[in-house]
């Protein structure tokens, strides 16, 4: 397992957001202004496009060496799109 300090730092972020929406179920008041935020449409697209960028980090940020000399590093979001990752990209 390879861990660089971007990493580290993203997944610290991660945990911190864990945090504070657990402690955030313990505040009756906090919770009930969260929740008129999360009604909104806007909020709720704006949260699903950032877990998917959050999501494509996190499994960008999980790597590993290997013995291929071609490809030293892999990454978990390399395994889950296979081939896609291997191909070499055509400039046009």
């Amino acid at each position: 397992m390879l861990i660089l300090w971007s990493d580290l730092v993203l997944w610290l972020l991660v945990i911190a957001l864990f945090t504070f929406a657990w402690r955030l179920g313990k505040d009756q008041q906090a919770r009930e202004r969260w929740i008129t935020v999360v009604q909104h449409r806007t909020a709720l697209a704006s949260t699903l496009i950032l877990l998917t960028f959050v999501t494509n980090a996190l499994t960008d940020s999980l790597h590993w060496r290997t013995h291929d000399p071609y490809r030293p590093v892999v990454s978990l979001l390399d395994v889950v799109f296979g081939k896609i990752a291997t191909v070499a990209e055509k400039s046009y």
